[in-house]
């Protein structure tokens, strides 16, 4: 039995000191996983950078960091989408990642490997693959056969509601994988882990190896894959990733968030590789002490994760709370507290819907 290590959508970044230490702190932990498994492959089925100069300009760093593997672990990088962003007429082979040449997979329509203990089927990036039932492939032995491939298998939308980049990514049908004799097709580009089994094909996108960018929920994810007289396989996911957090902050009509000490109290849980989107809503009637609120709060939180983004959906009904019918109205509603503290947010909400009608009211009297 030989394990490989399915990895995808890491998106190395040099954009900021801080993007290049977070994207590699991932890598050295996939890079530990490796050698704690003993691993006969490690393939990165696309995205691995997140620009062609983003590779150009990392390569030192990866190729360092590669070559701390045993000479037994051998390593396979395909083409993404985002390995074309920038290339021009540039190919990754030219430059020295730490990988045999050959081993990077880019330009041609697949390039095929006898290794030992498996076969591989390797798939880079392309604006189509009609023309997979012409691919010249070695008859099928007794071996599992791997393919890695980045793009969308068709049949697996069902799994969710992909962004714009991934929905316009070209897409793979599976009968491309169950005419080619495929046992396990390690997939990248979509960032959420999905898997299903079509027939005999086991059809698996691990999900990014590391949030990066906003809505990317839950643990970040490689793919264990044991290989043998059987195939199985497993999601091992990856800590030094963290995970992407989204939390909706309440700001009353005073311009008062809730409290800090109950975030801080939260974010004792979490992660400092975190990312963290704060989404403040409400009502005031001040919005210069609101957002001097919301600022000190944010800076408080930068202190726990790593990247804290905020939104902001406040509402400004300036004066109102002087008008007779908004008094009325307040006083009412203090006294509809709920003592159930699942209706709180319902409650709150209803001043910010009576006090926009009131707006609406006293502007229309005018």
């Amino acid at each position: 039995m030989i394990t490989l290590l399915h990895c995808a959508d890491l998106h190395l970044s040099g954009r900021s000191d801080d993007e290049m230490r977070y994207s590699l702190s991932v890598l050295d932990e996939i890079i530990r996983l490796a050698e704690a498994r003993d691993l006969r492959a490690i393939l990165f089925c696309g995205d691995t950078f997140d620009s062609f100069n983003d590779a150009a300009m990392m390569r030192n760093e990866f190729r360092n960091r590669i070559a701390i593997l045993p000479k037994s672990c051998d390593v396979f990088l395909i083409a993404g989408n985002h390995e074309d962003i920038g290339r021009k007429d540039r190919a990754l082979a030219a430059y020295d990642f730490g990988i045999a040449p050959d081993h990077i997979i880019e330009g041609v329509p697949f390039k095929y490997f006898t290794c030992e203990g498996f076969d591989l089927l390797a798939i880079p990036h392309s604006h189509e693959y009609r023309d997979y039932a012409e691919w010249r492939m070695p008859e099928k032995g007794l071996r599992k056969r791997i393919a890695m491939a980045h793009g969308i298998v068709t049949d697996m939308v069902f799994a969710g509601i992909f962004d714009s980049e991934e929905s316009s990514a070209s897409a793979m049908d599976v009968d491309l994988f169950h005419k080619l004799g495929v046992d396990y097709a390690a997939m990248g580009h979509i960032h959420a882990a999905r898997s299903r089994k079509f027939g005999a094909v086991d059809i698996v996108y691990p999900g990014s190896a590391r949030v990066w960018r906003k809505n990317e929920f839950g643990p970040r994810y490689v793919s264990l894959v044991h290989c043998g007289d059987t195939l199985t396989y497993e999601l091992q996911p990856l800590e030094s990733a963290g995970e992407f957090r989204s939390i909706h902050l309440f700001v009353d009509f005073d311009g008062n968030v809730e409290t800090l000490q109950e975030l801080q109290d939260l974010a004792k849980g979490w992660s400092p590789n975190d990312r963290v989107l704060l989404s403040f809503s409400g009502i005031v009637e001040d919005e210069v002490i609101a957002r001097g609120n919301i600022q000190h709060l944010v800076e408080e939180m930068q202190k726990y994760v790593r990247v804290v983004d905020c939104e902001e959906h406040v509402e400004v009904v300036s004066g109102i709370a002087s008008q007779l019918l908004a008094k009325k109205f307040l006083k009412r509603w203090s006294e509809k507290k709920p003592e159930e503290p699942e209706k709180v947010e319902v409650w709150k909400r209803a001043r910010e819907i009576g006090l926009m009608k009131m707006r609406d009211i006293i502007e229309a009297r005018r």
